[in-house]
């Protein structure tokens, strides 16, 4: 079972990092309107992994991306971290970034690496 306000939360931030409505995520998932939106208000009680598929699919990302919490990101964490979630959308999607976009990607990068540097040296 998932956490349903966690797939919902991940559903909504990748759909507007996209820039697209719930009627695009329907047309390119094969997902109801209705689940999309009662997914991500958190009113679906059981996410499929059927759903998770179609909807990691049309995102570009791998299923279990949907299910994990994006803030955490402690070490000996398994989860994505929210900056490196929306840096994972945006690497799929480079060709499509705007001059401002590909900074902040290249910003976030280089901040994650000098953290995991420092976490790695023990600071």
């Amino acid at each position: 079972m998932f956490a349903v306000s966690v797939v919902g939360d991940n559903v909504k931030r990748l759909r507007a990092l996209r820039g697209w409505s719930l009627r695009q995520l329907e047309q390119r998932a094969g997902v109801s309107y209705a689940h999309i939106h009662e997914l991500e208000k958190g009113k679906t009680a059981n996410p499929t992994q059927e759903t998770l598929t179609r909807l990691a699919k049309a995102f570009g990302v791998a299923p279990d991306v949907l299910s994990q919490s994006p803030d955490s990101g402690a070490e000996g964490d398994d989860m994505i971290p929210t900056e490196l979630l929306d840096a994972q959308i945006n690497l799929s999607r480079i060709g499509e970034l705007d001059e401002e976009e590909y900074k902040m990607l290249l910003q976030t990068i280089a901040e994650r690496r000098r953290k995991v540097e420092r976490d790695h040296r023990g600071e």
